[in-house]
């Protein structure tokens, strides 16, 4: 006779798929929210796109201005090379800002199991 075994075995059998579910949620809570996390990122890097954009345009029709008003006269070269560094620096925010996106679409590509990192 082994009833008390059997019955020992069916009550930790219990607990441990009661812990499992329990480690289940927990695991799609925490997945859960680094979705919504990375996609509130990949939306803010979405925009700062669209920011660095206007100010790749702007910052091309001040340095457009700074040489029209230095081939004129009306200008020192410093203003020219400032205009210059100032589009410099909106590309280079530009592509920050596409690194930021980029980088939140592999991440929730990660999360979701889309990246394969076995070797081919």
């Amino acid at each position: 006779f082994n009833g008390f075994q059997t019955k020992s075995r069916v009550q930790q059998s219990t607990i441990n798929y009661k812990q499992t579910e329990e480690q289940i949620q927990q695991l799609r809570q925490f997945l859960t929210k680094q979705i919504l996390e990375r996609v509130d990122d990949l939306e803010k890097a979405r925009k700062q796109i669209l920011a660095q954009e206007k100010n790749i345009r702007l910052a091309e029709k001040a340095y457009q201005i700074a040489q029209t008003k230095y081939k004129n006269g009306t200008a020192i070269q410093l203003e020219v090379k400032n205009a210059e560094n100032e589009l410099r620096q909106a590309k280079l925010n530009y592509q920050q800002a596409l690194f930021e996106y980029i980088s939140a679409q592999i991440d929730i590509d990660n999360i979701l199991g889309k990246i394969d990192y076995e070797d081919k």
